[in-house]
């Protein structure tokens, strides 16, 4: 992978989702990161910081400059840890961060994007804010989200979460290729439809297409019976060790549940594994 794009607020998750890129950016060669922060303000009187409305200081000035400092202090600790090969440059403006992130990852060669699940509940577990949640439910570009207690740990077990129906015309087949490739991982696909929804032949013929197109990556294929998919994943995610959790959003299908407001907080809120979001472009 060339460019990561990584999108920080400078919350304690947004700085753990740096320390996640810092211990995997070898494992996918990484050629380039680019930090960017979103310096955008709603009010005169009021600033978004982790999803938050705060009061904003008299000096504006200063929040730009104190901002700055911290996108360097980002920067010099990514350095520090990386190989002098990997290029790391930060950039920092006041467009919204959604539109921010469309016209990047269109004017440039960005191959994945990086960001934390912002803040925790008052159970302890993670909870998605309003720019994360917008970002998994209209991205068209691969989305890794890190949970703030995901493991700084190096991937070696992928779990692809894959709905056998219209396998050839919806699987991004190419860029799941690269994904394994970059982390030499090993990978399992866990089917998370039921057999009578496609019919025995249906799913027979969907099974030999997943084969097919990604046999040579010498994957585990898993079939788990469980009413609640959500639960289901995480679950499976948990016995099998997995680092990773790749989704494949569709128009229909499960994963079209994930991405209402509810059930994408369901998801993210119980998730302690890195969640990839990939389209078939």
């Amino acid at each position: 992978m060339k460019t990561i794009l990584l999108l920080t607020d400078f919350s304690q998750t947004a700085m753990h989702a740096a320390s996640f890129l810092q211990v995997i950016a070898h494992q996918i060669k990484a050629e380039k990161i680019l930090i960017y922060h979103s310096c955008e303000t709603f009010s005169q009187e009021m600033i978004m910081i982790t999803d938050v409305l705060v009061p904003m200081p008299n000096d504006e000035r200063q929040i730009l400059t104190d901002a700055r400092s911290s996108l360097e202090r980002i920067k010099s600790d990514l350095e520090g840890a990386l190989s002098d090969n990997v290029q790391v440059d930060v950039l920092m403006d006041k467009r919204p961060v959604i539109t921010a992130v469309e016209e990047m990852t269109s004017d440039m060669d960005i191959a994945l994007i990086v960001l934390g699940i912002c803040g925790i509940n008052d159970q302890g577990k993670n909870s998605v804010g309003k720019t994360p949640a917008m970002l998994m439910k209209h991205h068209q570009f691969p989305l890794l989200i890190i949970p703030s207690s995901a493991p700084l740990a190096p991937i070696t077990r992928i779990m692809l979460a894959c709905e056998l129906k219209d396998i050839e015309e919806r699987l991004p087949v190419e860029a799941l290729h690269k994904i394994i490739q970059a982390f030499d991982a090993s990978l399992y696909i866990v089917n998370v439809d039921k057999e009578n929804a496609i019919g025995a032949a249906g799913f027979i013929k969907e099974q030999t297409a997943l084969h097919r197109l990604l046999g040579d990556l010498d994957p585990k294929f898993f079939y788990p019976e469980n009413k609640d998919i959500v639960s289901g994943l995480l679950e499976f995610s948990t016995e099998h060790q997995i680092d990773l959790i790749i989704a494949v959003p569709k128009h229909r299908g499960f994963l079209e549940g994930l991405f209402h407001e509810s059930a994408t907080r369901k998801l993210a809120v119980r998730a302690i594994k890195p969640l990839l979001l990939i389209h078939r472009q």
